[in-house]
């Protein structure tokens, strides 16, 4: 006979962010423990422009909110900036969106940010090796 139990969501690293891509705009996403509630998980959203000093905003924003990872789709060019003006102060995984396609919950670019915020507090991405992308666009 099968035993029910209670399962919550394994969290890893309990102050987490994603950042969605796009040309024009970043959306960030900060998920951290609620102050309100035990157990539930606050979600702050932020929209950044793609220049340096937007960028360099966005890294003000993630410092201020302690996150311990930072999540990226690794989409066209797009990340390459992004990645570089905060690698050097923050912990960033740059994940390959195909290794996203399977996991369930996610549906529309808005809630994109979000979801690679949970997918990175639970460990359900890996990171990619950044410098393996740089060696192949320069390979001519």
């Amino acid at each position: 006979m099968p035993r029910l139990q209670d399962v919550k969501d394994e969290v890893i690293r309990p102050r987490s962010a994603g950042v969605d891509l796009d040309k024009r705009f970043l959306l960030a996403c900060v998920r951290a423990p609620s102050s309100q509630r035990a157990g539930s998980w606050s979600l702050e959203t932020e929209r950044f422009g793609t220049t340096s000093a937007e960028v360099r905003r966005l890294l003000a924003w993630l410092l201020e909110r302690r996150v311990e990872v930072v999540v990226m789709e690794a989409i066209s060019d797009y990340w390459r900036g992004v990645y570089y003006l905060l690698q050097p102060h923050l912990n960033l995984m740059l994940v390959n969106p195909a290794h996203l396609k399977g996991i369930r919950g996610r549906k529309t670019d808005p809630s994109d940010a979000a979801f690679l915020a949970r997918a990175g507090a639970s460990g359900m991405v890996i990171a990619s090796f950044a410098r393996s992308a740089i060696s192949a666009s320069c390979a001519i």
